[in-house]
């Protein structure tokens, strides 16, 4: 493979990564291979200069870090399933050996500034609230250790008057940054969310009528031809109202446009729980049944949904009358349906139904 083709791979992966990223799980999961990685090359670099150093008991700590957090690292790769569990090793091996950072010193009192990087590292990975107690436990182990008599008898090394003052301030600064960061990301991420909610819906959602459009339908219809294999029948009822475009010509688009919407209204309540009703076209409305699906219950459907429109509706300071044809067809199930097959069959039969008399209902 050439270098050109091994770059455009690569970029392609990082572009499919990026995609992933908005994805709270996927990004926690990550992290949690990426962190124990980058601590575990660091630690091992920090065990070849200890070694080299002569500091053999930082040496064994940073040796043994590397190994717990490199296997948590695979681990969490290897068997997602198992995070929770990975999550607590790592951080606990990872508190275990910051404090013995702040107990010996480590290099010249440096090793201790480490521990700063917990809590950015903490809510990263962790989220606001399991961050926030992760870090609330290294912050009472460093306070225990500096600022109480405990410390006087735990400690092995000296640290300045002004290194305990400032020390927790600085961790305390390390938090509030980590953890504001974390909060603006996750409104950013939760705005996000909400944003592509709201196109999700107007892209399923016939605006006037609230009611799903024909492109939400066709895909529950499809998921339910696919799904017949383990049903009795797939049900479709297709309402057309009769002499609409009358209704627009005598009153006008506003009153027709009104009417639509209280024909809607009125439909759901009269159909069963499980029904997928969706706008089919300007005056026609179209029902998915699940379950019971026989002709005779069709049939008294279709009955019971033209009785529930022999009042009239009052659309602004108008009764309007309305009138619909119905077509309903029953599929038998137990196999995989072909779902323009059965609109088409629906639509058929509702043309049909049009053309012997306005006002009724067919069931085939």
């Amino acid at each position: 493979m050439g270098v050109g083709k091994m770059i455009k791979k690569w970029q392609t992966y990082f572009q499919t990564i990026n995609k992933q990223l908005v994805n709270d799980a996927f990004r926690y999961h990550l992290e949690m291979i990426l962190f124990p990685t980058i601590l575990t090359v660091v630690s091992l670099f920090m065990t070849l200069l200890n070694v080299f150093t002569h500091k053999t008991a930082l040496m064994i700590s940073t040796l043994l870090f590397a190994i717990i957090s490199g296997t948590c690292a695979i681990l969490t790769w290897k068997r997602p399933a198992n995070q929770r569990k990975t999550e607590c090793l790592f951080f606990v091996s990872l508190i275990t050996m910051f404090t013995f950072f702040l107990i010996t010193g480590g290099t010249e009192n440096f090793s201790p500034i480490w521990i700063c990087i917990l809590p950015s590292c903490g809510l990263s990975v962790l989220g606001k609230r399991k961050g926030t107690i992760l870090s609330l436990v290294q912050f009472v182990i460093v306070l225990l250790l500096l600022d109480t008599p405990l410390g006087d008898l735990v400690l092995r090394t000296e640290y300045t008057v002004s290194f305990r003052m400032r020390f927790p301030l600085l961790y305390v600064s390390a938090y509030i940054i980590g953890y504001f960061t974390e909060h603006i990301r996750l409104l950013t991420n939760n705005a996000r969310l909400e944003i592509e909610e709201q196109y999700r819906k107007l892209a399923v959602t016939d605006m006037q009528t609230e009611l799903y459009n024909r492109l939400a339908f066709n895909t529950r219809l499809t998921e339910s031809c696919k799904e017949a294999v383990n049903a009795a029948a797939v049900g479709l009822i297709l309402i057309d109202i009769d002499d609409f475009r009358d209704i627009n010509d005598t009153f006008g688009h506003e009153y027709g446009d009104e009417m639509i919407h209280q024909f809607a209204v009125k439909l759901i309540p009269l159909l069963t729980k499980d029904a997928f009703t969706a706008r089919w076209g300007e005056d026609a409305f179209v029902i998915l049944l699940s379950g019971e699906c026989s002709k005779s219950f069709l049939s008294v459907m279709c009955n019971h949904i033209q009785n529930g429109y022999k009042e009239p509706l009052r659309v602004k300071d108008r009764d309007i009358k309305i009138n619909m044809t119905i077509a309903a067809t029953s599929t038998k199930g137990g196999s995989v349906l072909d779902s323009n097959v059965i609109l088409n069959k629906t639509e058929k039969l509702l043309h049909q139904a049009k053309k012997e008399a306005k006002g009724s209902f067919m069931v085939a």
